[in-house]
């Protein structure tokens, strides 16, 4: 049977998310099938052997001497939750929603997005201090061996540095040496462990096996006091990362903290994640992540598949996303994951070296147990500013000093307990929110209307999301066509009632109201001199 309905894969009200007017967000490419967008990506990582050395070591633990200046650097938590296989099923189904003219993730239920608050509560790491950023040096290599010397403890190979990189394999062997016991010896081994830990797991570039010896001017100083805010440059970086490959439909890897992302996930959306078999031993002494360090079951949760994933958040409904997934127990985790927790809420920018991108608490204030209202159009980008903003990098920039190139940028940030602006306690919506948000917002990833591959498991989520909102239309024409023609009152109030029961049974019934706008329907073909609902009443005798 033909039908006319129209099936749109950008917004009615394409003024927030414009790339995808623009047609240039992985989600349209996917939306119209073209080729080439519909694969999982590649995470990029070189941390395998950064933990297959602690893994070899007495008890499986860093020395304890060396590990005290890991602890007042702020890196406990990472080290301590050591090595998780990525679902990169997970993470390409997260990319396809994710806005970068939002940094937030658009489901059906609102925006979403991973915060300062989620990098400190699953990680430990710092997030209320200076920012990541400063003089990005080019020295020569012999320059760069003696700089190694100083701050590492040995000399590389001037093989094993290259454009002021080294070589992870290079920290690895050096981790195998033998350990001088005195103070200077432990402090420079745990410069070793976190350089390992910044290039091959939290700031992995293309390159994937080298790390910046630049990253060592920021931790010369080891101590508690010399703390800088490496949660807010895990997250700055990896907002940028996802905008990137959210912005190629042909893109095929990705790089970040890409761990802490799958986290952040199963955190928020229980339905999704794996069953933790011994999830009681679990004591809250260190970072929230943790508790994802034993034997876990995916018996029932979907894994490694991205049809899968894609599936389960297009039919998100409001009961399966946890907006405050930390509440009961925030008292009882270490002072690490929770000594920051006044700008949690911060709205302004993140900044590492020559990156900058926006925090935008104000979008998603439920996860901090405030109502979300109409969110402001504070640090949102134009396309021009936007483009700008990425377009920045350190290619053919050295000796660049980027506290000076970003300095408006780091002003606002230095004024991070100012830039909060709480709301109403309680995790709802304003009446308001959800009519404004779905024709702003792309509900569909996939075309329902499209048929699926005979070799390809079928979106069962877009699918019955459509049939949400051919329920919700017919809902809607009955009740304008009760109002517009009287005489079909009864009939109407029973289409409407059907639909209702419809939708609550599958708990939708707060769909009623509003709708996602990417489909248009045709128009009501009801005329009242074309239908008569009711037979005339029998003649009297």
């Amino acid at each position: 049977m033909a039908t006319n309905i129209q099936l749109r894969s950008e917004p009615l009200n394409g003024e927030l998310l414009w790339l995808q007017g623009q047609h240039r967000h992985r989600s349209y490419a996917i939306f119209n099938d073209v080729p080439g967008s519909d694969v999982p990506l590649k995470a990029r990582r070189s941390d395998k052997k950064l933990w297959d050395h602690i893994k070899g070591l007495p008890g499986k633990q860093i020395n304890a001497n060396v590990f005290r200046y890991i602890r007042e650097a702020g890196f406990a938590g990472v080290f301590k939750t050591g090595f998780h296989h990525l679902d990169h099923g997970l993470v390409t189904a997260l990319v396809e929603r994710w806005r970068p003219e939002t940094h937030t993730f658009h489901l059906p239920v609102g925006e979403a997005t991973i915060t300062l608050q989620d990098v400190q509560v699953l990680w430990g790491l710092p997030i209320d201090g200076p920012a990541i950023c400063g003089l990005w040096e080019s020295l020569d290599t012999y320059q760069w061996m003696s700089y190694c010397q100083q701050w590492l403890g040995f000399c590389p190979d001037d093989t094993e540095i290259k454009s002021g990189k080294i070589k992870i394999t290079a920290l690895i062997r050096q981790l195998e040496v033998d350990l001088e016991e005195d103070q200077e010896a432990y402090e420079k081994r745990a410069r070793v462990y976190i350089l390992a830990l910044l290039g091959g797991h939290l700031f992995v570039d293309s390159g994937q096996n080298e790390v910046s010896l630049n990253f060592i001017q920021n931790i010369e100083d080891l101590s508690t006091q010399g703390r800088k805010s490496w949660g807010s440059a895990v997250l700055a970086y990896l907002y940028r990362n996802l905008c990137s490959i959210a912005e190629k439909p042909d893109g095929k890897g990705i790089q970040g903290a890409l761990v802490l992302l799958q986290y952040w996930a199963w955190e928020r959306m229980p339905h999704i994640a794996p069953t933790i078999k011994n999830g009681d031993t679990y004591n809250y002494e260190d970072c929230y992540a943790c508790r994802w360090n034993y034997t876990m079951s995916f018996l029932n949760a979907p894994s490694h598949v991205v049809i899968t994933f894609r599936a389960a958040f297009t039919a998100l409904k409001n009961g399966q996303f946890r907006w405050t997934p930390y509440d009961e127990f925030i008292h009882l985790l270490p002072e690490d994951c929770r000594d920051g927790r006044q700008i949690w809420a911060y709205s302004g920018w993140l900044i590492f070296w020559s990156t900058v991108e926006p925090h935008l608490a104000h979008r998603v204030t439920r996860q901090f147990g405030w109502v979300q209202t109409i969110p402001r159009d504070f640090l949102l980008l134009t396309p021009q500013q936007h483009r700008e903003l990425h377009d920045i990098t350190r290619i053919g920039r050295t000796n660049t000093n980027w506290g000076d190139v970003h300095a408006l940028y780091i002003a606002v940030w230095n004024r991070r307990h100012q830039m909060i602006s709480p709301g109403t306690e309680g995790v709802m919506t304003t009446p308001d929110y959800m009519k404004w948000y779905y024709p702003r917002t792309v509900l569909f990833i996939t075309n329902p209307g499209l048929p699926g591959r005979a070799n390809q498991y079928p979106d069962w989520g877009a699918t019955q999301q459509f049939y949400v909102e051919g329920m919700r239309e017919i809902h809607n024409r009955a009740q304008q066509t009760s109002q517009r023609y009287p005489s079909s009152n009864p009939l109407m109030q029973e289409f409407m009632m059907m639909s209702e029961h419809i939708m609550s049974f599958g708990q939708n019934q707060d769909r009623i109201s509003y709708g996602s706008q990417n489909f248009q329907f045709p128009p009501s073909a009801y005329h009242p001199t074309l239908i008569q609902f009711f037979p005339p009443p029998p003649p009297q005798l």
